[in-house]
């Protein structure tokens, strides 16, 4: 019978034309905006191709020199001889900036604009003037090559945790990212499908058809069939838009030379070296385990099953749309709860509240997978945290088909904690 109800709520939902029209559409219209915002960008770069003047107030001249040498972008710098004259042509439109650079290069140096602009831009522009009086000052100095080599390079620091199996070098971002990717999709699926479940639930409620399946199917596979059946519409939409949304970028690109239109030109700095602002990588890199992983793609569904089952009881509860829309707060209240334990993960692995996050169903499966790559977590953590979280999974969906049965007989009443109480605790 779960089969069934599985079958028939799937093959009910998908083949609609508001489904269809969604998983369609909605790559459509991202691809484009994305192209639209893209290609304004491009033009509205294509007006600034002309020279940006900057003038550039250098008491030594020496740092002028070095701009102009080193031709950043399409800005041209020329010298200035009175400050005050200087700012009111910026204000004027006559220069992009004024520059001012210190005495003996010591003290702020100051970009004076009308406008502040992409702060990306301004940003590699000040990281270039930095660069280039860092030449300059080193230049001042008779310094050896192996001297300056010696001052150019970038040695790396790591944290390495010891263990009984020899070093961990595992990466705290992994973590991060694994925990908070985890919570993301949790919230997403909870709210965009959970909701869906909520709906399904208040409608067959309202049209008495809930009183009729109920007699012939039990709760539990009633709502563990509409659960699964939302999960599976949620995955086969995504999967809609991945694939629809690659085939456009595959098509568009030849034709309108999408990757030169979105990237643009990122060269960096002439006076900046990658290696000057990275540190590089030890050779054997970070040891990232796929037990985790793997257990994380395991745990999600039966997240899903939580806090779907929480949208299916309130959805039971209630029958007006409009007490039902207050009442989602409430079940978006422990996805929101697991987000913010995750992003404690990677500062505080071994704290209470993570390692509470790790046992507690509806946080478990973003927390203790993204737990396991940072810092050793015992065995029995694991095993205990993966049996509640499918042992509370399922306990959520059979406390939401009482309440459903329960409140069949309550229609046009609101049910009150007692009555709650009375309907999960009564034969």
């Amino acid at each position: 019978m779960l089969g069934v109800i599985f079958a028939s709520e799937y093959q009910r939902k998908v083949k609609t034309r508001v489904f269809v029209a969604v998983t369609l559409l909605v790559p459509l219209v991202l691809f484009a905006i994305g192209i639209t915002v893209a290609v304004v960008t491009s033009d509205s770069d294509d007006e600034q191709e002309e020279a940006q003047q900057i003038a550039v107030l250098d008491p030594s001249g020496d740092i002028l020199a070095a701009l102009r040498e080193a031709e950043y972008g399409n800005y041209q710098f020329t010298a200035a001889t009175n400050e005050q004259a200087a700012k009111q042509a910026v204000v004027d439109g006559g220069y992009y900036g004024l520059l001012t650079i210190p005495a003996n290069l010591d003290g702020r140096f100051n970009l004076y604009v009308r406008q502040r602009g992409w702060i990306g831009e301004q940003d590699a522009l000040r990281r270039f003037v930095l660069g280039t009086v860092r030449e300059v000052r080193l230049s001042r100095h008779d310094l050896s090559p192996a001297l300056r080599a010696a001052l150019d390079a970038r040695p790396s620091f790591d944290v390495v945790r010891l263990t009984d199996e020899g070093e961990d070098r595992s990466d705290r971002m992994t973590a991060v990212v694994v925990g908070t990717v985890s919570a993301a999709l949790l919230l997403a699926f909870a709210v965009l499908y959970g909701g869906n479940v909520m709906q399904a639930v208040m409608e067959e409620k309202a049209s008495r058809m809930a009183e009729i399946v109920v007699s012939a199917v039990r709760p539990f596979d009633l709502l563990l069939g509409k659960i699964l059946a939302a999960g599976a519409i949620g995955l086969t939409q995504v999967a809609g838009w991945i694939a629809l949304s690659s085939l456009l970028f595959l098509a568009a690109t030849p034709v309108l030379g999408l990757l030169d239109v979105l990237l643009g030109d990122f060269a960096a700095p002439p006076s900046l070296d990658a290696g000057s602002a990275l540190a590089e990588l030890p050779d054997d890199g970070f040891a990232v385990s796929p037990v985790p992983v793997v257990l994380a793609i395991l745990l999600l569904p039966f997240g899903f099953l939580i806090h779907a089952s929480l949208f299916a009881s309130l959805g039971a509860m209630f029958e007006s749309p409009a007490d039902a829309q207050n009442a989602t707060f409430v079940g978006v209240l422990p996805v929101i709860a697991s987000w913010i334990i995750a992003t404690q993960v990677g500062q505080m692995p071994d704290s209470a509240l993570v390692v509470f996050g790790s046992f507690f169903p509806f946080s478990a499966p973003a927390v203790l997978p993204a737990r396991m790559l940072i810092t050793d977590v015992p065995a029995w953590h694991v095993a205990t945290g993966s049996v509640l979280c499918v042992a509370g999974s399922l306990a959520m969906v059979w406390l939401a088909g009482r309440i459903l049965r329960g409140t069949l007989l309550s229609y046009g009443q609101i049910p009150t904690l007692r009555d709650i109480k009375r309907i999960l605790f009564s034969d």
